[in-house]
């Protein structure tokens, strides 16, 4: 009976070491499924910051509000990302590092570790967004601009978070010669292979003859004008001993082309006592050499001009606050578009 017994006992105690196992392993896998990923990997676009938010990682489906919970709360975030730093060179000349605020192209990895469960998550870090590139919706050119020497660059330009390549221009659809609308191409890349190309509208336009230019011709047109006539009075003068004072002073005036000079007749007649009578009157060159005057106006009318090049004109533009010089924007209202050329005067 004792013997009977004993069995019994023992393989009642077998069973119970069993049954324990048997808990303490359903145990173990239970706490194993709470901690439970959505994906494996996850790729994430330069210049957008790495979650560190676990809900963006966990799957919570098959858990209850108390498991849910407890996982967030006791789930240890561990990852390698590196964020992009900027190098910034300050006022005094010290160079010092600025986090930009998300992480450099590469990859990395995120530990997520609960009470005896670890999980890790492959993070992917890529650009591939293409550059952007910004210009106005027309560019005016003068008729017979030299496109080589034609700044593009000034109208457009490209922006983008990583390094850009040099912008790159073709205008070989357009003829300067050929007053119309033409498609001019601009192309750019990044240093991550992104690259971006856009078509900028170029129109050919006649130069203007500004309302400066055409008062100047009209001036210079007086002159020669008066010149032409008034010799001839001065000569029907000159029989007249008391006029000979008054004409010689008026041709000291005519010279100068200076009407007011009239009034300074004794003083013009102090160093030629009545030689007038007799002086000779060159004729005046009715072409004078012309000599280039370069000009820049800007879309709100305001107008310079200068006599050493477009790119001086331009900068007197800018420098003005005009043609785009101030930001885009002045006091006369939109200085975003601007025209440049060059007259003969």
């Amino acid at each position: 009976m004792r013997s009977g017994f004993g069995k019994r006992k023992m393989w009642g105690l077998v069973v119970f070491v069993i049954i324990c196992l048997v808990v303490i392993v359903s145990s173990i896998t239970y706490e194993k499924d709470l901690l439970k990923l959505k994906t494996e990997s996850v790729n994430v676009e330069y210049g957008q910051s790495v979650s560190t938010d676990l809900n963006d990682y966990l799957d919570f489906s098959n858990l209850s509000n108390k498991e849910k919970n407890d996982v967030l709360k006791n789930t240890k975030y561990k990852s390698n990302v590196e964020n992009e730093l900027e190098t910034i060179t300050n006022q005094d000349n010290t160079i010092s590092q600025k986090d930009r605020g998300f992480a450099k192209i590469g990859n990395y990895k995120i530990t997520l570790t609960y009470r005896n469960e670890v999980e890790v998550i492959k993070v992917k870090v890529r650009d591939t967004v293409a550059p952007q590139i910004n210009g106005p919706d027309n560019i005016e050119i003068i008729q017979g601009t030299d496109l080589t020497t034609f700044n593009f660059k000034s109208l457009i330009s490209a922006s983008d978070l990583s390094q850009l390549n040099d912008i790159m221009i073709d205008y070989s659809a357009i003829d300067t010669n050929t007053l119309g609308e033409y498609m001019v191409k601009v192309f750019v890349e990044d240093v991550n292979k992104n690259r971006t190309e856009k078509e900028f509208k170029v129109t050919i336009i006649e130069a203007m003859l500004d309302i400066e230019q055409q008062t100047t011709i009209n001036s210079q047109t007086n002159k020669i004008t008066n010149k032409k006539e008034r010799p001839n009075t001065s000569n029907r003068n000159s029989s007249n001993p008391n006029s000979s004072n008054n004409s010689s002073g008026n041709n000291g005036a005519f010279d100068s082309g200076n009407d007011e000079n009239k009034g300074n007749t004794n003083e013009s007649n102090s160093g030629n006592n009545g030689g007038s009578s007799s002086a000779e009157i060159k004729p005046v060159d009715p072409n004078p050499p012309k000599i280039k005057v370069y000009w820049a106006r800007c879309g709100c009318g305001y107008y310079v001009e200068s006599t050493a090049s477009i790119e001086d004109a331009k900068n007197k533009l800018y420098l003005a606050g005009h043609g785009n010089g101030n930001n885009g924007m002045s006091n006369n209202g939109d200085c975003y578009h601007y025209r440049y050329g060059v007259i003969d005067k």
